[in-house]
């Protein structure tokens, strides 16, 4: 039997786009461990032009997120006053989800 698994899926979603909860969405429906994507907007700490603010972009993912059960928005980064290093994301959200195996969904 697998291992239930949430997958977090990093990044500026500077702003969100279709694209993002598309390819989340492809990853629950091809993944039948898959329970929930976690959506981690980075902290505007980071180094990147015209970021637009943390509560914005949380704000943003948020209103998407409450209408699929199957995703979520952490505030993991945003909440800290440095950038996370991404181990320490997922270290924090396996510490929040301890029953779970973590996943790490990258886009190229």
């Amino acid at each position: 039997m697998l291992k239930k698994q949430i997958v977090m899926y990093g990044g500026a979603f500077n702003p969100p786009l279709n694209s993002h909860f598309s390819l989340a969405q492809q990853i629950i429906n091809e993944n039948e461990q898959v329970e929930k994507v976690v959506f981690v907007p980075v902290n505007s700490l980071y180094e990147k032009a015209e970021l637009i603010s943390n509560e914005h972009r949380y704000q943003m993912l948020k209103a998407v997120c409450d209408k699929n059960e199957k995703f979520e928005v952490s505030t993991i980064e945003i909440d800290r006053a440095r950038p996370l290093y991404t181990i320490e994301t997922l270290q924090k959200l396996q510490e929040q989800y301890p029953e779970y195996e973590i996943a790490f969904m990258i886009r190229k």
